[in-house]
């Protein structure tokens, strides 16, 4: 009996330090979720900076392409100067071959850079719509772009003018409106330089919507027909992130 009068109070003590192991057990549980959590939001606010990123960089190489072109444009439309003192007569005076009478069926005067007024080309349109486009603008970027293929429908720079109004959309969590851009290119134009990223787009589409089983058949299509491109890099990452969760 005097032993059992010492042991309970014993496993009343033991029962009470294992009480409190569990509460402060738990209390480090809680803590470890909050931070985790943190951890993923932070990751999540990274991953949308880099994707803002990838698409200024995207922006400034076709910038870049873009200003070749015209720059070679410029060059082949311009006037030689003549020579310095050379009176330059215009025809049908002083003898010109029609008697001083108007030219019928002369082209147009160029501009004082020697070249069409810059509305008229496709260099100038596509440019404006990308600034709108940096600027946030995504509405009026979306209708410069459309403007743009309705003029040169048979552009060099026409899927890029789709993938842009695609991004104008998925910029604006309008994933659904997106989607059939994106898929457009990648589907009837494998070969264009947009394809891939294209592919991209269009499984990141899928995995906003929730559809994942449409989102991995994407990305893992990318793999496949692209292999070494950029858009498959990202794609293999989402889709490693996609299987640990």
């Amino acid at each position: 009996m005097k032993y059992l009068r010492t042991f309970i109070p014993f496993c009343a003590s033991l029962a009470a330090l294992y009480g409190c192991a569990g509460l402060d057990g738990q209390k480090k549980l809680d803590d470890l979720n909050s931070r985790v959590a943190t951890l993923d939001s932070s990751i999540d606010r990274t991953n949308a900076k880099i994707e803002d990123l990838d698409n200024k960089i995207l922006l400034l190489n076709e910038k870049i392409e873009a200003l070749k072109h015209g720059g070679a444009a410029q060059v082949q439309n311009a006037r030689p100067l003549p020579p310095e003192g050379l009176k330059v007569v215009s025809l049908g005076q002083d003898g010109g071959s029609n008697g001083g009478q108007p030219v019928k069926n002369a082209p147009p005067a160029p501009d004082a850079a020697g070249s069409a007024a810059p509305d008229d080309r496709p260099e100038d349109m596509y440019k404006r719509a990308h600034e709108l486009f940096n600027d946030g603008r995504y509405g009026e970027a979306r209708a410069a772009f459309s403007k743009f293929l309705r003029s040169y429908p048979s552009s060099k720079l026409s899927n890029n003018a789709r993938y842009w109004i695609g991004e104008s959309y998925y910029s604006e969590g309008a994933f659904d409106k997106a989607l059939p851009l994106f898929e457009e290119v990648a589907i009837k134009f494998p070969d264009d330089n947009k394809a891939p990223d294209c592919l991209l787009k269009a499984g990141m589409s899928y995995l906003e919507m929730s559809n994942n089983g449409k989102a991995k058949d994407t990305l893992e299509r990318l793999l496949r027909q692209y292999p070494g491109s950029e858009a498959a890099e990202k794609a293999k990452k989402t889709l490693d992130r996609m299987s640990t969760e």
